[in-house]
């Protein structure tokens, strides 16, 4: 079962994550892509971290699998969103990939933290 705790976590972190991005465009430009990164990264995480505790209530190891394979998937996610983003648009390839880290390793710190919480316990 999804814990209110991890819910309140992942909302939080991406209304900070779109905040942040939105007072960095006061002072320079971010590309809009951005902002739909941020939520589609926080839907991921939230598919991926039902995904994991499914696998949980089975055994250790399809945990084990199934948060490997998750962050594997992230990470190609990322990676090929990337990819295209700049292949297609040079001039913002900076902002964007850094922006593309943040989103990926606040999003991770969340799925991290809320399972070892709910794993350990």
């Amino acid at each position: 079962m999804i814990s209110k705790a991890f819910v309140w976590w992942l909302i939080i972190a991406t209304i900070l994550l779109l905040g942040g991005f939105y007072a960095v465009s006061l002072v320079t430009h971010i590309p809009v892509v951005l902002y739909i990164a941020t939520v589609a990264f926080s839907v991921m995480t939230f598919l991926l971290y039902k995904n994991i505790l499914q696998a949980n209530e089975k055994s250790p190891r399809r945990f084990v699998t199934a948060f490997m394979a998750s962050i594997t998937v992230k990470l190609l996610v990322t990676a090929s969103f990337l990819g295209i983003y700049i292949y297609f648009n040079k001039e913002q390839k900076v902002p964007v990939a850094l922006g593309m880290m943040v989103v990926y390793v606040v999003n991770l710190i969340v799925l991290v933290r809320n399972l070892t919480s709910k794993v350990s316990s």
